[in-house]
């Protein structure tokens, strides 16, 4: 539910509502999917590397999930990490 919640505030630009229902610590670390959406967040306000933090820690619980590699790949673009970039596409 918070997961979806925090997806309809980002739909609004309330990025900072999103990131405070999304700051569960104990949720956030049981649920991938919280954690990730976190991520995006993270990366909306302009904060990229406690985006690419988030998103280690989601590539460790789900390594088969192709689109935390994406937006990885995407963050590091932005930061001008290039070879980095490419090994995340």
């Amino acid at each position: 539910l918070r997961c979806h919640l925090a997806s309809v505030l980002c739909y609004r630009q309330r990025f900072k509502d999103a990131l405070r229902i999304l700051s569960d610590e104990a949720t956030t670390q049981a649920m991938p999917s919280l954690r990730f959406e976190r991520a995006k967040v993270l990366e909306a306000l302009g904060k990229d590397e406690e985006a690419l933090t988030e998103l280690e820690k989601v590539k460790d619980a789900v390594p088969r999930e192709c689109s935390v590699y994406f937006w990885m790949g995407r963050i590091c673009k932005r930061l001008g990490r290039n070879d980095l970039a490419i090994s995340h596409f």
